[in-house]
């Protein structure tokens, strides 16, 4: 690897080092209480020779780790989606799960056009690097945008020169029957690589009630890719 590689926690061979299950937000979050107890250098330590999992990252972070919320909102829908983890005792599924970002930038929004910063030649080159190294059976972007801008033709073609061609194109769904705002929830899928899009998990805009709506395909993606890993 000739580039640092945009992660927070440990790499396992066989497991989330290649083949893994891919968690693709925009950008590293980094709050305003971060800053500040950064400026009063009161920010906890880190252990960076702690091994962890996403699910565990309390072993390297400390207790603050189990109270982000961006973490604990996607453990809780793999929870809804039937394919628990476990923030104790991390078990292979566990260890197949790999957390990177679109952007090799960190804040605590996005700045300015999210598409524009998606779409910028550096932020491209950071994506398909990490697709390149990691080379995921399953993608889960967690942000509407990412999947939208993933069809560009120039980036599309990067992608499937590493994954192999389109084999169902995008398919975008909505709960129709949900009583109030309706998000995309995208499938895509390529020779070997499944591509999953749902919303950012920040904030409370989206119901865990409206995610449980697609629990059935999701559960058997994932279900399928734990068959063929034996886990």
């Amino acid at each position: 690897m000739n580039k640092e590689i945009n992660t927070s926690h440990s790499l396992f061979k066989n497991l989330n080092e290649h083949e893994g299950i891919m968690l693709c937000g925009y950008e590293w979050g980094d709050s305003k209480e971060d800053q500040k107890e950064r400026e009063q250098n009161i920010a906890q330590s880190i252990d960076h020779s702690a091994e962890c999992t996403f699910s565990d990252k309390h072993k390297r972070y400390g207790g603050k780790a189990r109270t982000w919320p961006y973490d604990k909102r996607i453990k809780k829908w793999f929870n809804i989606f039937g394919h628990p983890l476990d923030e104790e005792n991390p078990k292979d599924f566990d260890k197949c799960i790999i957390q990177t970002n679109w952007c090799d930038t960190q804040n605590n929004h996005i700045d300015g056009d999210i598409y524009c910063k998606l779409r910028d030649k550096r932020q491209v080159n950071n994506f398909i690097y990490h697709i390149k190294i990691f080379n995921p059976k399953i993608i889960i972007f967690l942000g509407s945008a990412m999947i939208q801008v993933l069809q560009d033709e120039n980036i599309k073609k990067s992608f499937m020169e590493i994954v192999g061609k389109e084999i169902d194109p995008l398919k975008l769904e909505k709960n129709q029957e949900f009583d109030g705002k309706k998000f995309n929830i995208g499938f895509q899928k390529f020779e070997t690589c499944t591509v999953i899009s749902l919303p950012h998990p920040s904030g409370t805009r989206v119901p865990d009630s409206y995610i449980a709506h697609f629990v059935k395909p999701i559960y058997e993606i994932l279900k399928d890719y734990r068959q063929q890993k034996g886990i």
